[in-house]
């Protein structure tokens, strides 16, 4: 599951061209997102927020792997750093 940001999501949705629309053609998204989240299903949570830090570790208890994708440290100000989620 990916996790990105409420409202904006991943940056990569918007780089570009080409973009791949919608059918009606209302939305466009990069093709490089698409590429490189294919099958991914993602989610939009709030880090800062404790309803999304108890979210984000309910699924990182379920989880066998998790890929942190921050500068080092970058989960562990929201108190879900790897030292926070191992117990």
């Amino acid at each position: 599951i990916k996790v990105e940001r409420p409202q904006s999501g991943d940056d990569t949705r918007g780089w570009g061209p080409p973009f791949v629309h919608n059918a009606a053609g209302s939305h466009a998204v990069s093709a490089y997102f698409l590429t490189a989240n294919r099958s991914k299903k993602s989610l939009a949570l709030d880090l800062a927020a404790p309803a999304g830090q108890a979210v984000a570790r309910a699924l990182a208890a379920k989880s066998d792997v998790l890929v942190e994708n921050f500068k080092v440290g970058g989960l562990a100000k929201y108190g879900l750093g790897y030292d926070d989620l191992r117990k």
